[in-house]
Parts: structure tokens; C-alpha cells; sequence
């Protein structure tokens, strides 16, 4: 990616399956204005790209998207209005999907590249908050 001049302070944006490509271009491009290296800004869309797609699959359909820089990195909250995580998923880390699984590997590729993620749920939805910190 080649940096161009410092992203806004915010990007937000609605989603749904539609324009989950254009809003995953616009992550891009906002996260490679940012200080992040272009590996950790790649891997940083791929968590959001996947907390996105959970949310079209899992959480009625779409939702909203807010990107912003804090003091400590980069801010991404997705929140949708599905129906909630079930009980049984640990909010606090997420366990190694089996490689033979079809899906499953969302939440763990955000715990794995994000320096922090933060789930919140109840029946009217649920907010999904990474934080990525610069160098």
C-alpha cells in the first residue's frame, strides 16, 4: 500500500452484503494513511472484513461500521441488531477452529491479529470494538 495523506479522523459507514466489497476498500485506504505498516493494516482489514461478515451472516443482515484513531492505535467498532451471541461463546478469547470446519474462524483471527477485542450482546444486537495499536 502507499501511504497517502493522514486519514480523517473518523470513517463510518452502514454495511450489508452489497457493499461489503466498497466498504472493505474503504477500510483500506483509510488504514493505509494511518502509521500502521502495510502488513498490520492487511491484517487489521481482514479482522474487520471478517467481524463484517459476521455480522451480514449472524447478525441481521448488515450493521454500522466506525473506524477512528485513539491515542493508543486505531479503533474499529462494527455493531449490528441480529439477535445476539449465544451463551456458550467465551467473549474473551476465541479458541483455534477446527481445520476441517467450514466457518468458524472470524472471532479467532480478530483475537489473533487485534491487540485488543471487546464483545458486547444482547438480544437487540451486538457490538464488536478492535483495537490495533500503533507502532
Amino acid at each position: 500500500m502507499t501511504r497517502e495523506a493522514a486519514p480523517p479522523g473518523s470513517y463510518s459507514s452502514r454495511f450489508d452484503l452489497v457493499a461489503l466489497t466498497s466498504v472493505r476498500r474503504a477500510v483500506e485506504t483509510w488504514l493505509s494513511r494511518t502509521d500502521l505498516s502495510d502488513e498490520r493494516a492487511g491484517d487489521t482489514t481482514t479482522a474487520v472484513t471478517e467481524m463484517l461478515g459476521n455480522a451480514i451472516k449472524h447478525g441481521g443482515g448488515g450493521g454500522t461500521l466506525h473506524l477512528s484513531l485513539i491515542a493508543r492505535g486505531v479503533r474499529c467498532v462494527i455493531s449490528d441488531e441480529g439477535p445476539g451471541l449465544p451463551d456458550r461463546l467465551d467473549r474473551h478469547q476465541a479458541h483455534r477452529p477446527d481445520p476441517a470446519a467450514e466457518g468458524g474462524r472470524g472471532l479467532w483471527l480478530a483475537f489473533a491479529l487485534c491487540t485488543v477485542v471487546r464483545l458486547s450482546s444482547t438480544i437487540r444486537g451486538t457490538r464488536v470494538e478492535l483495537i490495533v495499536d500503533l507502532p
